[in-house]
């Protein structure tokens, strides 16, 4: 199942906190379902604690969407 990248709306950056709203974007280029070699997640709010290599879960309301690794 490939999902619009336009519908991820929060992040959850570790296990137990909560999902925080956000936005994400692939550069220049049109958000599409699929795999992406970087994309950009804009918090609403800051976070505490986001370290590199990381898993961020993106979220279409309590639907897990996708996920990457924090760089």
């Amino acid at each position: 199942l490939r999902r619009d990248g336009h519908r991820v709306d929060r992040v959850r950056l570790r296990y137990h906190s909560r999902p925080l709203r956000c936005g994400v974007h692939n550069g220049s280029a049109p958000l599409r379902a699929g795999r992406h070699d970087e994309l950009v997640v804009r918090l609403e709010e800051p976070a505490a604690g986001v370290a590199p290599g990381q898993t961020a879960s993106l979220l279409d309301g309590d639907s897990v969407v996708g996920y990457g690794t924090i760089a």
